[in-house]
């Protein structure tokens, strides 16, 4: 289950996600992802920018813990490896900023609000 936190918990960021089958925890925090080992909270960071100068705006791990999705005030949703931290996929729709993004419980399908009020679904092929 994913979890969230509109607290600054860390003392930085806004929003703090956890993965259920990874020891990652997510500090989301304007163009920066702070990934942490929940194993080892005084282990460094790692730390993800964004593309560009656009804020990420919301995070979801997928059900296997092997992907992160986040998206973007850039209008993009970015799945990263959680292995390497790398961006795994990027889409793009016509639909504005992106705002929120959840998996499915089986992880086939996946949903991303924009901030038109527009939601795409898609099945998810990693």
């Amino acid at each position: 289950m994913l979890r969230s936190s509109p607290n600054n918990v860390l003392g930085y960021g806004h929003r703090v996600y956890g993965s259920h089958v990874s020891d990652a925890l997510v500090v989301q925090d304007g163009i920066w992802l702070r990934i942490h080992s929940i194993d080892d909270l005084t282990a460094p960071q790692f730390v993800v920018r964004n593309d560009g100068r656009k804020h990420f705006t919301g995070v979801a791990f997928h059900p296997s813990g092997r992907f992160l999705a986040a998206t973007s005030n850039d209008e993009t949703v970015k799945l990263y490896d959680t292995t390497t931290w790398e961006v795994a996929r990027t889409f793009t729709w016509n639909i504005g900023r992106m705002r929120s993004i959840a998996f499915s419980p089986d992880g086939t399908l996946a949903a991303a609000g924009g901030d038109k009020g527009q939601v795409v679904v898609w099945d998810v092929d990693l």
